[in-house]
This record gives C-alpha cells, structure tokens and sequence, in this order.
C-alpha cells in the first residue's frame, strides 16, 4: 500500500462534514488524513479540539454559522416552540 495522504476540502456545510470525516478516519488511515474547511459551522465540542490537530477551519471575522452549533439549535427550537403555544404573542 503506496503512503500517501488524504485531504478533505470542504465549505459551509461541506467543510463541517470534512472535519467529522477526518476526525472519523483519523485512527483507520494512521493519521494520514486532514481536512480544510472555509466557513464551516462548529461541529465538535470545544472539549474535544485539542484532539482534532488535523483539522484546519478557516472563518471570515463576525461569520455566524462559524459560532452555529447543533446545541444553539436545540436552544432555539425550544424557545420558538415556547412562543408558538402562547396564544397572546401568537395572536398578536
């Protein structure tokens, strides 16, 4: 089997998807694979980046999907399901 290495490019969701494939393949191809996202949205928690040494994000300043994560989702459904079953602000 020839040594060679595996770059993962990707952008917006594509590059979220690179990070979470080179964190998946990183054990299985012997740290031989990387990826490169620009303007991806948070994927990992920030406990666990320090594990991810090959993974390079890159992000414009003030891009809100880069700070997006699936937590802030969650949060947001709930509180948008709290405001659609309150007749007065719905009627309003």
């Amino acid at each position: 089997v020839p040594n060679l290495s595996l770059v993962i490019v990707g952008h917006s969701l594509g590059g979220g998807v690179a990070a979470v494939l080179a964190t998946m393949w990183k054990q299985r191809f012997a740290n031989r694979v990387r990826s490169i996202g620009f303007g991806n949205p948070c994927v990992f928690p920030l406990a666990i980046t320090s594990s991810c040494d090959n993974i390079i994000s890159v992000t414009g300043e003030g891009d809100p999907f880069a700070c997006f994560s699936l937590g802030h989702i969650a949060d947001l459904t709930k509180a948008l399901s709290k405001l659609c079953s309150d007749d007065g602000f719905r009627n309003k």
